[in-house]
C-alpha cells in the first residue's frame, strides 16, 4: 500500500502536468501565430510532460517514478527574478516566498507555470522558494529511507535441508 502523501504528490504531478500540457497546445493552436511560435509556445508543454510522467510512474511505484520525481519537485523550488532574467516553475500547484531587497512577499498559485524569460528592462532582483515542493520532496525522501531502514538489520530465516 502506497502511503497518502506519496499518492498526493503523484496527483499533484499528474494533474499539474496535463493541465500544463493542455495550456501549451491550446496557447500553441492559437490563431496568428507562424509555425516557428507555434513549436516554440508548443515545446513548453515538455517540461509538463515530464511532470505527468513522472506522477505515473510514481503512482505505480515504477522504478523511474522516484528519481524523476525528485527531479520534477527539486526543479519546482527555486525561482529566481532579476533584471535580465525570470525563472518560475510549478506544475500542480506552488505555496512560498519571494525574498527580496524590499523584503518577502508571498508566492502561490494553483494550475501550473513554466516561465523562462530573458529581459531587457529592469524587474527588481528577488529568490523565491516554494515550500509545497520542499514538503514534497521531503516526503519521498523520507519514504524512501524509512522503505530502505526497515529492510536493514532484518534477519532472513533460511531452511536448511537435512
Amino acid at each position: 500500500m502506497m502511503p497518502r502523501a506519496r499518492r498526493l504528490v503523484a496527483a499533484l504531478e499528474i494533474a499539474g502536468g496535463f493541465i500544463g500540457m493542455a495550456v501549451a497546445s491550446t496557447s500553441a493552436a492559437a490563431s496568428g501565430l507562424s509555425l516557428l511560435q507555434r513549436v516554440i509556445i508548443g515545446s513548453i508543454g515538455i517540461p509538463f510532460a515530464l511532470c505527468a510522467y513522472a506522477g505515473r510512474e510514481l503512482w505505480f511505484d515504477l522504478p523511474r517514478g522516484y528519481p524523476l520525481s525528485l527531479l520534477v519537485q527539486a526543479l519546482q523550488i527555486p525561482a529566481y527574478s532579476s533584471a535580465s532574467m525570470l525563472y518560475l516553475f510549478h506544475c500542480g500547484a506552488q505555496f512560498g516566498v519571494w525574498i527580496g531587497k524590499t523584503g518577502l512577499a508571498p508566492m502561490w498559485g494553483l494550475g501550473t507555470r513554466f516561465t523562462l524569460e530573458l529581459m531587457d528592462h529592469p524587474r527588481g532582483e528577488a529568490v523565491g522558494l516554494n515550500f509545497l515542493a520542499m514538503a514534497a520532496l521531503a516526503v519521498l525522501v523520507m519514504e524512501r529511507v524509512a522503505a530502505r531502514s526497515t529492510a536493514i538489520g532484518t534477519i532472513r530465516p533460511r531452511v536448511v535441508s537435512d
